[in-house]
Parts: structure tokens; sequence; C-alpha cells
């Protein structure tokens, strides 16, 4: 016959009355042998996927008169991920010959521009067609003022450039004439959709929601777990707020998106960097994050207490250390009888990489 008993135990980082130190949690239990007083009871104490940082975890004791943990270790393999910091759009329009081109024709987008009404050209008068090299499109800037698009001359030359202020396919502009030869176009090339959200927000702590409308990188299937050590490179992206060849901390916010802070602590605490700009480049530039190689010992260790506040080193247990070089490890502590309330686990992360940390407790009452 099998039943539960509420068991105190497990809580994060927790600074709070003991109360909030030893909450509630569901053990399996089962009699032992044919004595109906002595019952057998295993649940997780410590279920980490890619533990990164230090955590500490409690139990309340009482129900149990001796106790073993089993300890499983494995370390955990990351891939790099590789973003876009978006591509410019951009087209050109040539003046090929000026002979009858007034009244010519050009439509960005879905403007039409006609030569002589909406724009005029410089150097060589509309009836001539000497000199074609100086010619420009004087007041294409004034008269071609929406959103998005911007004009400019290349050298005083017969071309003129169209380009998308912003990045992304979405905001391109198809570029067209209604005389080729007089008028020849290039569209607007497809921009690239940035991989990153612009937010201008002070960095503060937020929630878990609220961070996931603030600034963030789209990382698809990154995996990445909260306060991974990771490299940023920019690969010749300019991304306002981040420095290139610099080591930051990854905040998950779901399994494609992600948010960096400045160190493992904030990252914890959910203090993220904000992206303060977006770039244009001539060409896509591709970014990386990527975690950093598996480095330093994780350790575990425990700590007992009667009153759920002073705790002291168990005896026997002062550290178990795991090797990053190993790929998989487990141990079993055997602690027998105990004399203590409470008990405390501390894990400490690698310092480079995440393991994965299962902890069962097996315990028997009386």
């Amino acid at each position: 016959m099998k039943r539960n008993l509420m068991v105190a135990v497990l809580m994060l980082l927790a600074a709070s009355a003991k109360s909030g130190l030893f909450p509630t949690w569901n053990f399996q239990s089962d009699k032992v042998g044919k004595d109906p007083q002595t019952v057998s009871q295993t649940g997780y104490l410590v279920n980490e996927t890619g533990l990164t940082y230090q955590n500490t975890y409690y139990l309340d004791a009482a129900p149990f008169g001796r106790m073993s943990a089993e300890v499983n270790y494995a370390t955990v393999i990351y891939s790099t991920s590789t973003f876009s910091d978006g591509q410019v759009c951009a087209g050109y329009i040539t003046f090929v010959a000026t002979t009858a081109i007034s009244g010519t024709t050009v439509r960005i987008g879905n403007r039409i521009f006609t030569a002589g009404t909406d724009f005029s050209i410089g150097g060589p008068t509309l009836a001539t067609v000497d000199d074609v090299s100086s010619m420009t499109a004087k007041n294409f800037v004034s008269s071609c003022t929406f959103s998005g698009i911007t004009f400019s001359q290349h050298s005083n030359s017969a071309i003129v450039y169209a380009t998308s202020t912003w990045n992304g396919a979405s905001q391109c502009q198809a570029i067209d004439s209604s005389n080729i030869a007089l008028i020849s176009t290039r569209p607007m090339s497809r921009g690239v959709d940035p991989a990153f959200t612009v937010n201008l927000v002070s960095t503060i702590a937020y929630s878990a929601a609220a961070r996931s409308a603030a600034a963030q990188f789209y990382l698809p299937s990154h995996g990445f777990t909260l306060g991974l050590p990771v490299l940023y490179r920019s690969n010749g992206a300019t991304i306002g707020g981040f420095t290139d060849a610099a080591t930051y901390y990854a905040i998950p916010i779901d399994a494609n998106n992600i948010q960096l802070s400045a160190t493992s602590t904030g990252a914890v605490a959910g203090l993220y960097k904000t992206i303060t700009s977006t770039t244009t480049n001539a060409a896509e530039s591709a970014p990386t994050i990527g975690p950093k190689k598996n480095a330093g010992s994780p350790t575990i260790s425990w700590d007992v207490s009667n009153d759920g506040s002073n705790f002291v080193v168990y005896p026997s247990t002062a550290g178990m250390a795991f090797s990053v070089s190993a790929s998989s490890s487990s141990d079993i502590w055997d602690i027998g009888a105990l004399d203590y309330r409470y008990m405390r686990l501390r894990a400490v992360g690698p310092t480079g990489g995440g393991v994965n940390l299962q902890v069962v407790i097996h315990g028997k009452t009386p």
C-alpha cells in the first residue's frame, strides 16, 4: 500500500523565514518489509538541468530516522548560436540620358515621381545629353519624404542611391521607371530582419513576464540555461550596449529567446543589459553568442542545523567535487542516523559550461 507523506523540501536561494525555507513537497513512500511502522521515502531534492551558478536546497529531515543520498552528475554540451544584425535595403536610379526625360516617371513603392515636376536634375538641362556624369537628382530628398527611404547622390554622378533606414525585408520598397532607356533602376535589395529587439528601458529587475517584452536576442532552440557564461562576438556588427569578445551571462526567456546580463548573479536576479541601437550595415553581419568551454569543478556539500537558521558542515560530507572532463558520474552518500532536524545542500556550478545535477533522497521512518 502506497501513500504520500508531505515532507518539507526544496527552496532555491532562499533567504526568508523558516516557513519559506522549507515548503512542503511530496515524497513517494512504501512500507518496508513486514514492519508496518517502518516506511521508506524517496524523492528529488535537486533535479537541475544545466546548473551554472551557486544554488542552495533545504530539507526538513524530521520524518526521517535514517537517510542516504544518490548523486548523479553529467556535463552539458552547448552549441554556439548565430543571429543576424539586419542588412540595409538599398537600390539606385541611374540617369542614362536626358533626351525628352521631362515627364518620365520613377515609382518607389506605391508613390510615383515625375521628372521635371517632382524632381529635377542638376548639371545638364533636360533638353541635352551632354555631361551625363555630372547629373544629380537635386530635389528627390525634399519630394520623397515618406518614412524609411533616404536618397543620396554618389560623388555628384548620374547615380542616385535610395536606402531604407530600416532593417528587414518588410521595409524594402520596389523601385522602377517608366522608361529604362532614360532612367534605369535597381530595385531595393531585400534586407534581413534583425534577430534582436531594441528596448531602451533601464537595467532593473523584472519578472519573467516583463522580461519577455524587453530587450532580447532571437536564438532558435538555443538550449542555454540561467546564468550560463557566454562569449559575445560581434563579427563586424555594431549593437549598442554590447562589447565584442566580452563574457555575458544568459537569461533564458523561452526556448528561442534570451537576454544577457553582465554578471552571473545579475542573471539569476533578472538584471539584463539593454540594447541601445540597431545596425544598418552595408552587408549582413552574423554575431554569435557561444557558451564558454567547460571549466572548473562543480561541487556539492551538506550543512546541518537544529533551528533552521544556524548551519554547520555535516561531518564527513565537507564537499564532493566533479571533474568537468568526465561526461557523467554518480555516488551514494549513506548519511545514516540523523541527529539534526534540518539539512542544507549547497551546489556550486562550474566556472564555464553547465552540469545536470540530480540528488535523490532515500529516507526511512522512524
